[in-house]
């Protein structure tokens, strides 16, 4: 069980799983403004949506990742952790831990937007 607190302590939600918590908070992050939207965000994108994409672009780090993922037909995950000029990137393929990266999300969206998550 996670619960969810405030900056005062106060349980604002809780959670019988971690996938829950990211749920709400990605629910939330539509309720920011513009800007703070897209400096968190926690994409995945299939290589199937990507390749038209690829193919429009040229020339940048993410449509690098964008054609690798699309060549070895992995998704690819985008991270932003409030900064959305500098995103991380991900090849969705069997060995990445997919759970552990939407908890460092969690935590560092917690971090920055004065939340605390507690384990019960």
């Amino acid at each position: 069980m996670l619960m969810l607190l405030d900056d005062t302590y106060q349980v604002i939600k809780t959670f019988k799983t971690d996938v829950g918590l990211f749920l709400h908070l990605q629910e939330n992050c539509k309720n920011l403004d513009e800007q703070s939207r897209h400096n968190w965000n926690f994409s995945r994108y299939s290589h199937k949506l990507l390749a038209p994409f690829v193919k429009e672009m040229q020339g940048k780090s993410f449509v690098d990742m964008a054609r690798q993922a699309c060549q070895q037909e992995e998704d690819l995950i985008v991270m932003c952790t409030g900064d959305e000029e500098n995103p991380s990137l991900f090849l969705s393929t069997p060995d990445l831990n997919v759970d552990a990266l939407r908890k460092e999300w969690c935590k560092l969206f917690c971090k920055a937007h004065k939340l605390y998550v507690v384990t019960k």
